[in-house]
């Protein structure tokens, strides 16, 4: 033995202690032995203090980021709730990241429905308390808040950064499934229409009062005039609307007691309320409200440009018609895909592969500027042209026709666009498809939308 370890050779045979003599040797063998467990556990201690040092060490700078991190966020959600009852979004912006989503909302998007929600917030903030935090790997924190307001609490989450600057605020959830108390429809109605710079009015009764409304399958939900449907009570979420002029907040709504729309009947239902005097005033006429995709979705819609006439075809469980009349079969499908509410299809724009949304709330079709320049051979610059859209004031924007067009195994030719790249296109949809397709497209035959198949239709002309 030597200091107590195998000595050379020893190596992997079991350690033998001495047996115990009378006699010096038997105390030397005691006092090595000794001194051979007294190192050992030395060794061990060293070792368990080093670790619990560490550790320590560890859980200090832990608890100090997360101090520091729990002061950034007190910043920051002192700020929000400043800014909501101030209603000015400059006290927001220093702590704003430079990329920044509200919702699913990024850049302009993002940008413009916050201001909106801010300056239309119709509630006082009075408490916010915390609920739950979660530490991402980045340094940036989850929070999950409660906010007491004067009337009622709200929910909602936040991503702040290590430096205490919002890069997520949760002020939009996507609006819930439409699900009216009660509906009626025969298997097959008509409701007729006017034509207006390529948009579809239709007359409808709101709560006993009659007028005019647009219909924009590019809208979710129905949407009514505040002039005539002042609203009764805030949203529980602002409510997103998704255009292909830009984004629209509203934060206001009504409860639709009863709907009628040529035969069709829906009842006890919310509808956001939003000032549309502007696009009274555009179409010099009353604009009572705008009805948006969740009010057709249950019927397969025919669309009759040339005969100003909307179908409505009632369907089953599996999204079949009802009607089985000769003169209620289309003769050609194109299936599509829905991202958020709108439909939308494959096709080829010039000799590029491309999705394209179809939405009737568009006067014209939109092709986005990076598209534009890959078909520079197939487009024919026309100037500039002034359009409008059910929700905004008319404005000018490059236009032209694009000569090879194909869709559902159609050719759709010469078909005019503007161009425009707008923030729906970009950041709404995170750049899924750089086309929408309106009035231009929908007006060439009659043509059906049918939501539950999901399901575009052409018909014959009769």
């Amino acid at each position: 033995m030597l200091n107590g370890f195998p000595a050379p050779g020893m190596a992997g045979k079991p350690l033998r202690l001495p047996h115990l003599q009378n006699g010096s040797h038997g105390i030397a063998s005691l006092v090595l032995m000794f001194r051979t467990f007294t190192a050992f556990a030395y060794a061990k201690l060293t070792i368990a203090i080093a670790g619990t040092i560490l550790a320590i060490a560890i859980y200090c700078a832990n608890l100090s980021t997360l101090g520091n991190n729990q002061t950034a966020v007190k910043r920051a959600l002192t700020s929000l709730v400043n800014t909501l009852n101030a209603k000015d979004t400059a006290l927001l912006e220093p702590l704003l990241a430079p990329d920044y989503k509200v919702g699913h909302l990024t850049g302009d998007a993002a940008r413009e429905a916050l201001k909106q929600i801010v300056e239309n917030y119709p509630r006082t903030i009075r408490c916010l308390t915390i609920q739950n935090k979660t530490q991402l790997a980045d340094g940036s924190m989850d929070v999950e808040v409660m906010l007491q307001c004067s009337d009622g609490t709200r929910k909602s989450q936040f991503r702040i950064s290590p430096v205490g600057t919002f890069s997520e605020l949760g002020l939009i959830t996507p609006r819930s499934t439409f699900s009216p108390k009660y509906a009626f429809s025969p298997s097959v109605f008509t409701v007729p229409f006017q034509l207006h710079n390529g948009l579809i009015l239709a007359e409808a009764k709101v709560n006993g009062k009659e007028g005019h409304f647009f219909l924009d399958t590019g809208t979710k939900g129905m949407t009514l005039n505040s002039a005539f449907f002042p609203p009764v009570k805030a949203s529980s979420e602002p409510v997103l609307h998704l255009g292909a002029q830009g984004t629209s907040v509203s934060l206001e709504c009504v409860v639709v007691e009863d709907l009628e729309w040529g035969e069709m009947r829906l009842s006890s239902f919310e509808a956001a309320s939003k000032n549309l005097d502007h696009v009274s005033r555009y179409f010099k006429m009353d604009i009572l409200g705008i009805i948006g995709a969740d009010q057709i979705s249950n019927h397969e819609v025919k669309i009759d440009y040339a005969k100003n006439l909307l179908t409505f075809y009632a369907l089953d469980n599996d999204g079949c018609r009802l009607s089985k009349k000769k003169e209620d079969m289309s003769v050609s499908d194109i299936n599509f895909e829905l991202i958020d509410h709108i439909p939308v299809i494959e096709g080829n724009i010039g000799d590029i592969k491309a999705k394209l949304a179809i939405d009737t709330g568009l006067s014209i079709n939109v092709i986005n500027n990076t598209l534009k320049e890959q078909i520079a051979d197939s487009f024919q610059d026309e100037g500039e042209k002034t359009v409008t859209s059910v929700w905004g004031s008319p404005r000018s924007y490059q236009s032209g026709r694009i000569s090879q067009i194909g869709l559902g195994g159609l050719d759709y030719g010469k078909m005019p666009f503007i161009v425009s790249d707008v923030p729906f296109i970009a950041a709404a949809t995170q750049n899924r498809f750089p086309a929408l397709l309106g009035y231009s497209f929908l007006s060439r035959q009659p043509i059906s939308f049918n939501y539950k198949k999901k399901v575009i239709s052409l018909w014959p002309e009769f």
